[in-house]
């Protein structure tokens, strides 16, 4: 946190995203990613994060560009930052309670981090930049966000640390529809745990994903006919029973599944 001195008052700002409250966040995001960066929406921002109790309306009013100008500086990293979404667990919609993965993905399954990444993938396609695939964005969400499981016994020793309900395809095809309305802000901040999830996955494993081909603009090419690779991966270990059958290839956390990969080339590169 930063210390906001004005006036021999003190109050503190946050420094980073993971500083913001889950509140803050949901009410900071929309300002920041829907309203261009300019004077105004930072003043805005401004008004929202200091409290009332340090600096009023006229207070603000008397503020010099000098001081201005060191406020704007401080929250910068609202514009040159990603949020995390670190502080996003759950939220509410039409009366039902929706719980986020952590931001490593941990009790993420190998079927759930697949249409993870394939909803992703379709809706930051840059073909379609000026267009985003938004029933896409819906779809991921209603991969990523799922409600409590029924009955869930935490001390249960065969529960494997994940709280949400277990996935389901056609549920989540329908669910999709029921998010389509979900506040921008949440859609937004919920996005970054799919990116933070996907970025630790990637870093972590970096050994197991080899290098796309790229076209003369530097985008991966794609092969014609090429379906989800992951689920082709799944396949391919369910059908070597590597870890049992399609489903419980389908339900294994996809953090074994990448570790087994990478032990497995790490094997291969050191017998060349």
């Amino acid at each position: 946190m930063n210390k906001l001195q004005i006036n021999k008052k003190t109050c503190l700002l946050p420094a980073s995203w993971d500083d913001l409250t889950a509140e803050q966040l949901l009410k900071v995001v929309p300002m920041t990613y829907f309203q261009p960066d300019s004077p105004r929406s930072r003043r805005e921002v401004l008004r929202y994060l200091i409290p009332l109790s340090f600096m009023g309306r006229r207070q603000f009013r008397k503020l010099t560009p000098e001081q201005w100008y060191d406020l704007f500086r401080v929250i910068d990293f609202l514009w040159l930052t990603q949020p995390s979404g670190k502080q996003l667990h759950e939220f509410e919609h039409k009366g039902q309670t929706y719980l986020l993965p952590d931001a490593q993905f941990s009790y993420v399954t190998g079927i759930e981090y697949a249409m993870i990444d394939f909803y992703f993938k379709q809706f930051t396609n840059p073909k379609k930049k000026d267009n985003p695939d938004l029933k896409a964005l819906d779809g991921l969400l209603a991969t990523m966000c799922r409600p409590q499981k029924a009955g869930l016994d935490t001390s249960d020793p065969e529960w494997n640390g994940d709280p949400r309900e277990k996935y389901n395809a056609a549920i989540a095809g329908r669910r999709a529809e029921a998010l389509a309305d979900l506040p921008l802000a949440v859609k937004v901040t919920a996005l970054q745990v799919a990116v933070s999830g996907l970025r630790t996955m990637d870093k972590r494993y970096k050994k197991v994903f080899e290098e796309p081909e790229l076209d003369k603009a530097g985008n991966p090419i794609e092969k014609k006919g090429a379906g989800n690779p992951y689920i082709d991966l799944l396949y391919d270990l369910a059908e070597k029973q590597v870890f049992g059958n399609w489903e419980a290839t389908c339900f294994t956390p996809i953090h074994t599944i990448f570790a087994y990969l990478k032990k497995k080339k790490l094997d291969h590169d050191d017998r060349e």
